[in-house]
């Protein structure tokens, strides 16, 4: 049976998102960046047509991090899985800082980002509730990273347990100890 509370409550071990496994839970992590980094690189194609966003910009670059280091964990080790998990952790922890930033920004100027071309006309909704909408949407997803981020540490700690990836790091690091 599928209680998460109890498996809050007890730690994860080896479960993700809808009780799936978290080896499922890292595909679906990888799913997420990929669809996320399209997201951002079409809204920076449309924002850069007007002004430069740093928010948007650290956006694409977070994502397309995350992206490249998902798929060199095609190549299974301790260390890929690390690296992953610590961009994940520190890129959410940015993210979060810049739309704390971005969230008092859109609040204090609301006018400047009311554009009457925009997204409210097309949904029939004033700037306000648009604003409101998008900055909750933007919540979803950072909590969602954050949940991720998890799933990624988990992934992390199960791959220290797998003795033949342990082997393979310790033949790792003898190999760079000899190089240098």
């Amino acid at each position: 049976m599928c209680d998460p509370l109890r498996k809050c409550l007890r730690g994860r071990e080896n479960a993700c998102c809808f009780c799936c496994k978290t080896w499922i839970g890292m595909h679906l992590v990888n799913f997420f960046n990929i669809f996320m980094l399209m997201c951002a690189v079409l809204n920076m194609i449309r924002i850069f047509q007007i002004t430069f966003d740093l928010g948007i910009f650290y956006t694409v670059i977070a994502y397309s991090l995350r992206v490249v280091l998902k798929f060199r964990m095609c190549c299974d080790s301790i260390k890929a899985r690390y690296d992953f998990m610590l961009c994940m952790w520190i890129t959410s922890i940015i993210e979060a800082v810049i739309y704390l930033w971005e969230f008092t920004d859109v609040f204090i100027s609301s006018e400047v980002y009311c554009d009457p071309a925009g997204i409210t006309p097309m949904f029939n909704m004033n700037c306000a509730w648009a604003m409101t909408v998008i900055l909750g949407l933007n919540a979803i997803i950072i909590n969602l990273n954050f949940y991720f981020s998890a799933v990624a540490y988990e992934h992390y700690h199960r791959g220290q347990k797998k003795p033949k990836l342990a082997a393979r790091e310790v033949q790792r690091r003898v190999d760079e100890n000899q190089m240098k």
